[in-house]
């Protein structure tokens, strides 16, 4: 933890002279941040339904979609939470997003395959929120 204090005052210290090189070199403190919205925030997938299809739950439950119907997918074992993906996803470990060597650690495996997506606070992809930068930014300052 003291790494984390460290950084901040790094970064705070130059608050007046701050650029985006100085925001994005807190490795400790990105994982910091990673960790806490990894066990905080609520992803929700909202998606147009293409074509008319059935959806079936593993409960035998069907549900027909059809073709514009929009589609709210409110993930409660998200990757986030998931046990194959994150050891022991309950605990929070501030350094879960490091490598040993202080970098970024951006490998995950789940079955086996890399994930694209494998923590999605702000969601992920085209739909990643758009405040997300000046979010961070403003946590960081």
């Amino acid at each position: 933890m003291e790494g984390i204090f460290r950084t901040r005052t790094q970064t705070t210290g130059q608050v007046q002279m701050t650029s985006h090189e100085i925001l994005d070199h807190t490795p400790i403190f990105d994982s910091l941040l990673s960790e806490t919205l990894r066990l905080t925030a609520a992803p929700f997938i909202s998606r147009e339904v293409l074509q008319d299809m059935p959806l079936r739950l593993a409960s035998g439950r069907e549900y027909s979609l059809r073709k514009g119907d929009r589609l709210c997918l409110f993930p409660f074992i998200s990757p986030q939470m998931d046990s194959e993906i994150y050891e022991e996803p309950e605990k929070f470990k501030y350094d879960r997003f490091l490598n040993s060597d202080g970098t970024e650690k951006t490998d995950f495996y789940k079955e086996g395959e890399k994930l694209k997506y494998y923590n999605m606070p702000w969601g992920a992809g085209i739909n990643v929120c758009i405040g997300k930068f000046y979010a961070v930014n403003s946590i960081k300052l």
